[in-house]
């Protein structure tokens, strides 16, 4: 299966075109491992040399991004609210807010 990913931040439009294997969806986005699990929910785990993010999107709730830095260990709590989250079968769309910084991410599934 293909995906193609979509990320709208600061009027700024990034897309990127994956292969990915198996019900969870993992892929490299440059050098970041990112890690999405879906149920009613989506988790969205983003992973480097530097860092992890976890995100918990949870329609019209809030809920806490955690920011952990590897080198010393610090961790950050983040302000997230999910403004909107629709999941289907062929995409998956995230409108968020983290830190007062508006979000729109898509994920468009395409079986190749």
């Amino acid at each position: 299966m293909q995906i193609k990913t979509i990320l709208e931040k600061n009027g700024q439009i990034i897309s990127n075109t994956y292969n990915i294997v198996g019900n969870n969806i993992t892929y490299l986005e440059d050098d970041t491992k990112v890690s999405i699990k879906i149920t009613t929910q989506v988790e969205i785990t983003r992973e480097n040399k530097d860092y992890i993010l976890n995100l918990l999107f949870i329609n019209k709730k809030h809920t806490n991004a955690n920011l952990v830095l590897k080198e010393n260990n610090y961790k950050l709590n983040l302000e997230l609210f999910t403004n909107d989250l629709l999941i289907t079968e062929e995409k998956i769309i995230i409108n968020y807010t983290l830190n007062d910084e508006v979000i729109k991410f898509t994920l468009i599934k395409e079986v190749l």
